[in-house]
């Protein structure tokens, strides 16, 4: 497969291994980047404010649909089961700001079955 690279500001993107290389000509990545682009190849192209746009409302979309989603998991399970799932919802946040987006998930997917 060959290389491929997208230009993002301050340096580069290793597409196929999502890895950020910044530009910096000490480091490794940027040297294979740098031999890369000597031999003809050309990096796409720097992500445009509009893509990056549509990029952004996309992802928020994706996560619209996925708590009323998860809303719809709480719906007809035991206390024991709703617990494991809220566990297994904090469990896999990995940061602080990850544990903020699955607290405020757990309780979209609460305030149904409270109104009800």
């Amino acid at each position: 497969m060959q290389k491929k690279y997208k230009l993002i500001e301050g340096g580069v993107v290793d597409v196929a291994n999502n890895i950020s290389i910044p530009e910096n000509e000490k480091n490794r990545h940027w040297k294979e980047f740098k031999k890369w682009e000597s031999k003809g190849n050309k990096p796409d192209p720097i992500e445009t404010s509009k893509e990056k746009a549509d990029r952004v409302q996309a992802e928020e979309t994706a996560a619209a649909l996925k708590t009323a989603r998860d809303a719809s998991e709480f719906n007809g399970l035991s206390t024991t089961d709703a617990e494991a799932l809220i566990d297994s919802k904090l469990d896999s946040a990995s940061t602080v700001a990850a544990l903020k987006t699955a607290v405020k998930d757990v309780l979209k997917g609460l305030f149904p079955l409270i109104q009800k």
